[in-house]
């Protein structure tokens, strides 16, 4: 009957509206932020709301850095004859009512040897507004290159590790967990697919179980309160690299001195020993010359199909995650198609990164890695 038909549809609807709501709702101390790709899919960005009124910035995300930085319009590096700044943004503190001035001893801690003040003012991100926020702002870059457009501040996801506790620094992550924003020290990481306009997710004190594949292992960082890792966490052993193709495969074991490096959302490069990007040069047809270190290598874009080859990475017995070489082949917009795979490692940056499922305990000083399952749901839970 017509009657009981509506009533079986509204039902249905109703079951629908609540499904959707319960997808989207998230356990109590968990931010889930979306992540764009910016600078020519070399990196990954969160939008900023700064001061008031609110000045919008795109902020680069870095799990190699520490720090939050946000470039200022009068600085050197944003006056430059290109423009760098005009894209993602920049935050004037002396055109927000809510700035409060600190002092002139912020430094990025990066390449371009960015300096300026330090800053409280109010920040909005994703559904979080919190007031009087510690941050940085670039009044001068040091660099000794020309800063190419567009350019963006950085939004460090690391710690400075005085102490084995990594908790004496105001960094992003340690004030909103201080306030109560986040229900830990935790952070997961999802890239998604090396895909022009994929958007990935950054969890603060979040996993989504439905974008983790297969066995999650999980790995101590390097002493984070080290000197050898420059007091800084996120940092990981590896035993060897292994590349494979239809003619056989090699295993490269890690040298004393340079058996770690960063899982580094800040670095576009997956970079392993010169014998196994040798091989992976081969086998892309590039013209590779050691003593020359392009921005990326180009390739043929029908590398993106074709999985008879792969690197691994063993991290430690039974923890090794294989990667075919079609994972490592980025398309541009102008349809041209380059890999990010370097020779210098190791560095385990976006290349290596997209997939995975990492989730960076900085608590626990320890990482589980998973690989990543490339889908539309999801299922969070609280870091535990």
């Amino acid at each position: 009957m017509p009657g009981s038909r509506l009533i079986t549809v509204s039902s249905l609807l109703i079951a629908v509206l609540t499904d959707v709501a319960a997808s989207t709702m998230l356990p109590h101390g968990v931010v889930s932020i979306p992540m764009n790709r910016i600078v020519n899919y070399t990196a990954y960005g969160i939008d900023f709301m700064v001061g008031t009124p609110g000045q919008r910035n795109v902020l680069k995300v870095d799990t190699g850095s520490p720090t939050i930085g946000f470039e200022n319009p009068r600085s050197n590096d944003c006056q430059q004859s290109n423009h760098p700044c005009a894209h993602y943004g920049s935050y004037d503190n002396l055109t927000s009512s809510t700035s409060v001035y600190l002092d002139d001893s912020y430094t990025d801690l990066l390449i371009n040897h960015a300096v300026g003040s330090h800053i409280n003012d109010t920040l909005r991100f994703a559904d979080v507004s919190v007031s009087d926020f510690l941050f940085g702002t670039w009044d001068h870059v040091g660099a000794n290159f020309f800063i190419t457009a567009p350019d963006t501040g950085i939004l460090g996801l690391g710690q400075i590790c005085d102490t084995a506790a990594c908790d004496l620094i105001p960094t992003f992550v340690q004030q909103l967990f201080d306030r109560g924003v986040i229900g830990s020290r935790a952070f997961s990481v999802y890239l998604g697919r090396d895909e022009p306009h994929v958007v990935g997710t950054l969890l603060l004190n979040g996993v989504d179980k439905a974008k983790q594949s297969g066995t999650v292992h999980t790995i101590p960082m390097k002493d984070p309160a080290s000197f050898t890792t420059d007091q800084t966490p996120n940092i990981v052993n590896y035993t060897s690299f292994t590349f494979a193709n239809s003619s056989g495969s090699f295993t490269v074991p890690a040298q004393e001195g340079a058996n770690s490096g960063f899982l580094d959302t800040g670095n576009p490069y997956f970079s392993v020993d010169q014998q196994t990007f040798e091989a992976a040069a081969d086998y892309f047809g590039i013209d590779f010359n050691p003593s020359v270190f392009p921005d990326n290598y180009p390739v043929d874009c029908s590398f993106r199909k074709r999985t008879d080859a792969s690197v691994t990475t063993t991290f430690a017995p039974g923890v090794a995650f294989t990667m075919t070489m079609d994972s490592f082949v980025t398309l541009l917009d102008d349809g041209k198609c380059v890999t990010y795979l370097s020779p210098g490692g190791p560095a385990f940056g976006d290349a290596f990164l997209r997939s995975m499922y990492v989730v960076f305990d900085i608590d626990n000083a320890e990482v589980r890695l998973s690989y990543a399952a490339y889908t539309e749901k999801t299922d969070v839970v609280a870091v535990k």
